[in-house]
Parts: structure tokens; C-alpha cells; sequence
């Protein structure tokens, strides 16, 4: 014979605690879910059967069903992760995926679920609840398209201003040079010749500056042959004109679509721009790769910093922070910054390989 009253108890309150529950779960409007983990029940609100397209009362609700509506391109990834929490450690779960609706269009949801235990410590369920995103992400998605628009005509105008650097002034420059050389050989005072001959020097450093604003505009090396070669003669660059060293690693399995490319060059050229201002003559580390299925850049040096953690606006001397963080939010990703006074800051984006960018 044993004393079983407080188990009793114990599993009275818990019953009337799940009563109350759904009765809330009834009276919310948004979607809720119940997974037994023990019982294997599963059960969700009314709301859920009219965000899913499901009839609970003719198909008992299930895993198998929740996947079913799940979109294809997520379906693997979000099922996986939710089975991962509900059979491994993890006390709760969280995901934003999409869903075909009824209708057969598309919808978003973010969907979070936490872990319950019973009084012997196991895990009893899990249960969660659904919100529809779908109208958040189409606002979202229409200011990306129209800040998307804006960035590919600045960019589509970066290109015109160089190519007619390229084609018009370097080519009249470079004719003017040529008649330099061909009249200096043709002069035979010597005071002559030495003006001519700074002329000359004057042109061809004119040239030279010309093909830097063209490089900065646009350079031609980020659309032919790739974001890596064109990080790595900037870098080489900031190596000569100011003695920096650096360190470049490619990581790039495949080379990402031009518009993706023009974004990361941005933010990379941004950060490099502060870097040579603050690295006091340290090594630069970039990093350039794929994770998470999209392409991330990263640069860091080991100059003054900055307080990251109070950071409200660009501090002085480093434009473009806002910037940065701007053009990664435009294309789905994120930049991030990380940084403290006497260590240093490292910049770091990611874009995701779909990335809604306007051609």
C-alpha cells in the first residue's frame, strides 16, 4: 500500500491547469498548438484549422499534416529543426517559414514552441503558438524592392560615369601624352624640354588619377571576373599607397550573382575605408564566403575602436556604418559591427543567395 495523495494532487492541478489552457487556446485569435510528447496527442485551435486549411474534425491534427502545407523550399529545413527540439535538449524552438495558404498563395509565419515537464523531470509537450506574418513581410519586401530599385540605379550610374571616364577623358588624356612624347622629341632647348617634360608628368598622374575614380565608381574586374580579385587589388592597393598589411582569405566555393557581388564590394569597401583611417598601421583581415545559404564578407583590424555597444549613429571618422547596415537589410541580410575601444572593429555582413535585388 502506498500513499499516492499528492500524486493525486499533482496530476488534478495539471489536469485542470491543460482545461483552462484551452480555453484559451479557443478564445485566442491566434493560431496554437499542443504536442503530447508522452501520449504522442496532438492538437491545435480552430484558428490553426483556418490558417492551414484543415478540418480537425474529419483528420485528427498530426506532424504529417503541419508538413504537409509547409512550402517545399522549407519544408525539410523546418521539419528537421522542430523534430531536433522535440527529441533533443533544446527547451524551446523557433522558426519564420512559409506556408501554402488555402488559396493556394504563399503566407509567413513565426512560429515558437517551448518544451514543458512533468514533476519527474520529463519532457511532457510542447506547445507553441503561430502568428501570420504574411502582411509584415509583404511591407518589408516592398521597401526592400524600392530601396533595391534605388541601389541598382546608383550603381547603373556608377557604371555610365566610369565607362565614359574610360572612354572619353583617359582616351583624351592619354592622346594629349602622346603628342607630349612626339613634341618633346621634337625640341631641342633644354628649359623647353623640362617644362614639357613636367607637363608630361602632370598627364600621366591625371591618367592615373582618373583610372582610381574609375576603379572606385565601378570597377570593371567586379563584373568580369569576380568580388575576390577585386577585394584583393584593393587591398593590394591600400598595401602600397600606405604600407597596410593584410590578410585575404576566399572561401567562395561559386561566385555570387552580380547584384549580391555589388553589395558585399560596397559594404567591403566602406569598411576598408574606415579601417585605413583607424587601424593605425595594423594587419586588415578580410574574409570573404558562404554559410547559411548565402555569401558573407568580413573585415577586421586591430586599430583604436570604438564603444560598438553605445552606438546610435556613425561615430566620427567611421561613415557609413548606417550604410552598411542599410544596403544588408535591403538584400535580406544583416551587417553587424563589433567593436571596443583599444580593440579594434570587425565588420561583418551576410546576404542570402536569393536576395531580392533588382537586376
Amino acid at each position: 500500500m502506498h500513499d499516492i495523495t499528492e500524486r493525486k494532487l499533482l496530476e488534478d492541478g495539471l489536469r485542470e491547469s491543460l482545461d483552462r489552457l484551452r480555453l484559451v487556446t479557443q478564445a485566442t485569435n491566434d493560431a496554437m498548438w499542443d504536442w503530447d510528447l508522452i501520449g504522442e496527442e496532438h492538437s491545435w485551435n480552430d484558428r490553426f484549422d483556418a490558417m492551414w486549411g484543415h478540418d480537425s474534425s474529419r483528420e485528427p491534427p498530426s506532424v504529417e499534416a503541419w508538413a504537409a502545407k509547409l512550402h517545399p523550399d522549407d519544408r525539410q529545413r523546418v521539419a528537421a529543426g522542430f523534430l531536433a527540439a522535440v527529441n533533443g535538449d533544446a527547451s524551446e524552438w523557433s522558426d519564420e517559414y512559409r506556408f501554402i495558404r488555402p488559396d493556394g498563395s504563399i503566407g509567413y509565419v513565426f512560429d515558437r514552441g517551448v518544451v514543458l515537464y512533468n514533476a519527474q523531470g520529463e519532457r511532457s509537450r510542447i506547445m507553441g503558438v503561430m502568428l501570420d506574418v504574411t502582411e509584415r513581410r509583404g511591407s518589408e519586401e516592398e521597401r526592400r524592392q524600392l530601396l533595391a530599385h534605388q541601389v541598382a540605379a546608383q550603381e547603373d550610374e556608377r557604371r555610365r560615369i566610369a565607362d565614359d571616364i574610360h572612354d572619353d577623358s583617359i582616351q583624351a588624356m592619354t592622346a594629349v601624352g602622346i603628342r607630349l612624347a612626339t613634341l618633346g622629341k621634337q625640341i631641342t632647348d633644354e628649359r623647353a624640354a623640362e617644362s614639357l617634360s613636367r607637363v608630361a608628368v602632370s598627364v600621366e598622374s591625371a591618367i592615373g588619377r582618373l583610372r582610381h575614380l574609375m576603379f572606385q565608381l565601378r570597377p570593371r574586374v567586379l563584373d568580369e571576373e569576380g568580388i575576390g580579385p577585386t577585394l584583393r587589388i584593393v587591398l593590394a592597393q591600400m598595401a602600397e599607397d600606405e604600407g597596410l598589411a593584410y590578410r585575404f582569405e576566399d572561401q567562395l566555393v561559386e561566385e555570387p550573382p552580380k547584384e549580391i557581388r555589388a553589395v558585399l564590394y560596397r559594404i567591403a569597401q566602406e569598411a576598408l575605408a574606415n579601417a585605413r583611417k583607424h587601424a593605425a598601421g595594423t594587419e586588415v583581415e578580410v574574409t570573404l564566403g558562404e554559410r547559411d545559404h548565402g555569401f558573407f564578407v568580413r573585415i577586421g583590424d586591430q586599430g583604436s575602436g570604438f564603444d560598438a555597444g553605445a552606438l546610435t549613429a556613425s561615430p566620427t571618422g567611421h561613415m557609413g556604418l548606417s550604410s552598411m547596415r542599410e544596403r544588408a537589410e535591403m538584400a535580406g541580410g544583416w551587417s553587424r559591427v563589433d567593436s571596443a575601444p583599444g580593440r579594434g572593429t570587425t565588420v561583418e555582413c551576410w546576404i542570402p543567395a536569393e536576395a531580392a535585388i533588382a537586376p
